[in-house]
Formats: C-alpha cells, sequence, structure tokens
C-alpha cells in the first residue's frame, strides 16, 4: 500500500505492524490513543518505518504527501497558513545568507594563509585538535564540519 497518502510506502497489512504499534502507541485508560513521545519511543523500531532525514527533506515529503504525491502540486501550493508552507521547496527561506565586509575577507583570508602555513588544513582536519593555550589538557576543536551553528561555532572555540 503506497501512494498519496503513504509516502513511505508502509505497508500496513504487514503482520509486524501491529507489534510495531503496539510499542508505540499508548492505549489510555479511557480507550483513547496518542502516539508515544519519540525520545521514549524504541528507536529500533522507528527505524523500521522510518529512515533518519534531514529536517527539511522530511517536511518536503509531508508536503508532496499532502498534495496527493504530486511535486508540481507542491510547488503550486496557496495554503499559506500551514505551518510548512515556506519549507515546502526543501530550503528554509528565513536563513538569511552571510555577507562579508571587505574587511572580515581579508581577516579570513590572513587565517586561511596562516593554517595553510602551519601545514594543516584551513578547516581543522579531523586529526588536529590543537592545545588552547599551550597546555597538555586543554584542547579546541578544530573541525567544525559537525555543526553548522554559528553560536554553536562560538561556543566551542571560547
Amino acid at each position: 500500500m503506497s501512494g498519496a497518502g503513504n509516502p513511505l510506502g508502509y505497508d500496513y497489512r504487514d503482520p509486524r505492524h501491529v507489534e510495531r504499534y503496539g510499542k508505540l502507541v499508548v492505549r489510555n485508560p479511557d480507550g483513547s490513543t496518542e502516539g508515544k513521545h519519540p525520545r521514549d519511543a524504541d528507536v529500533d523500531v522507528m527505524r523500521e518505518i522510518h529512515e533518519p532525514a534531514p529536517l527539511l527533506r522530511v517536511i518536503r515529503a509531508k508536503r508532496i504527501d499532502c498534495s496527493g504525491g504530486s511535486e508540481s502540486e507542491v510547488r503550486k501550493c496557496t495554503a499559506i497558513g500551514c505551518a510548512l508552507w515556506p519549507y515546502r521547496m526543501a530550503s528554509n527561506p528565513f536563513r538569511v545568507s552571510r555577507e562579508l565586509t571587505p574587511e572580515q575577507r581579508e581577516a579570513g583570508a590572513a587565517r586561511l594563509a596562516a593554517a595553510r602555513a602551519r601545514g594543516r588544513q584551513p578547516s581543522g582536519a579531523r586529526a588536529g585538535a590543537q592545545p588552547i593555550d599551550g597546555s597538555a589538557g586543554t584542547v579546541r576543536a578544530t573541525n567544525f564540519s559537525c555543526t553548522r551553528s554559528p553560536h554553536l561555532r562560538y561556543l566551542l572555540t571560547r
């Protein structure tokens, strides 16, 4: 069973569905049901159904599901009151591209040249964690590829 209402192609007729349902859904004493909070749910069971994916890709998949499986309908969507509407094209329109001043560009170029002169990669190769003050105990991570958050990068370099 796949199609517009089932973008993941999940087979609800699969005998394992009842078992998975029991692990991911709670039945209340009054007979109502509710999904477990994802942090409390069994991760292995969730992985049997859902592939981990970047959030914008998940939003895009939901928008395609909402639009009857048609990507062109996602583009044409006029439901501007929907919380996912701005993200329907798998991009964040609120993300402001960073504009560097000439001084910032020059400073960045100088840091890059100095890093290359020291013989290490400018983004800091995984092998390189450098002491902050020359002591053996305090180490600063030099590879920020694990995060794109400028705030987190700032905190890591403090």
